[in-house]
């Protein structure tokens, strides 16, 4: 209920998850209090409120350790989750053990191609990245991209995630040729699953269109960077028209209601 709440009201979700939290205390429900836990960290991190929601993490990380089994999966999800706030702190020598025993205890658990554990083994590859560790990295960023991609497929957002991260991976060392055939696939893929001027599709062209400069392969970039100029000027175009007809809209109200403050805001809309 607090999820669903978030978008329209996030002060009343958080509020919600904090209810949640202390119900679960007061019953000494410990595996309902870490659940809480997770949950109000993720939405605090989500509105990038990142010492708070670290503090929570660290009291739930605690809780879980001294009341719950060390492979439960609620114990898993709040060491991941404290991990990966680690990482956006940039602590990454303290993220990197923490995320290779919750990447091993779901290997143990789960199996190794569970979406939980290539999950963690993502998150490992990422962090070992951050570290300037490459060649583990990218050991873990193509085993996770085959298994995900067998197992979801190549299309699939998280197959999607690993072949973004191996593919920058690659460009910062340098094997371009390498790189390349993957970044097309990239884009392909990506534009396939959210739509030629998603943002993500963008992201991933704009990607492409450097390694292929790089290459010398000039004609290549210099196509693919109009396409995304196009795409760009497009979405502008219609964000521009979508606001001139809200902004009519408005005027008319006003006009037809006798309001020259509404009908006002709506002429300087346009």
């Amino acid at each position: 209920a607090a999820r669903a709440k978030a978008d329209a009201d996030p002060d009343e979700a958080e509020a919600l998850l904090r209810k949640l939290l202390d119900d679960a205390r007061a019953i000494n429900d410990a595996n309902g209090e870490v659940e809480a836990g997770i949950a109000l960290g993720s939405h605090l991190e989500s509105r990038a409120r990142i010492d708070d929601a670290f503090a929570v993490s660290e009291t739930t990380v605690a809780r879980a350790r001294a009341a719950l089994d060390a492979n439960a999966p609620a114990t898993l999800s709040a060491l991941h989750n404290h991990a990966a706030l680690l990482k956006y702190r940039g602590d990454f020598a303290a993220a990197e053990p923490l995320a290779r025993d919750v990447y091993e205890r779901r290997l143990a658990v789960l199996g190794a191609n569970h979406p939980m554990t290539l999950y963690s083994h993502n998150q490992l590859g990422g962090i070992l990245d951050r570290l300037g560790r490459m060649d583990e990295a990218e050991a873990i960023y193509r085993q996770t991209w085959a298994a995900r991609r067998g197992s979801l497929g190549e299309r699939h957002p998280s197959s999607l995630v690993t072949l973004n991260n191996l593919s920058a991976l690659l460009i910062q060392r340098g094997a371009l040729e390498e790189a390349q055939p993957l970044l097309d696939t990239l884009v392909a893929a990506t534009g396939e699953r959210f739509g030629p001027d998603a943002p993500r599709t963008l992201m991933a062209m704009n990607q492409r269109a450097y390694a292929l400069e790089d290459l010398g392969r000039l004609d290549e970039a210099e196509a693919q960077l109009r396409t995304i100029v196009g795409a760009v000027m497009t979405i502008g175009l219609i964000l521009s028209v979508l606001a001139l007809i809200v902004s009519a809209i408005v005027w008319g109200f006003g006009a037809n209601s006798s309001n020259p403050h509404m009908a006002g805001r709506g002429k300087f809309g346009v």
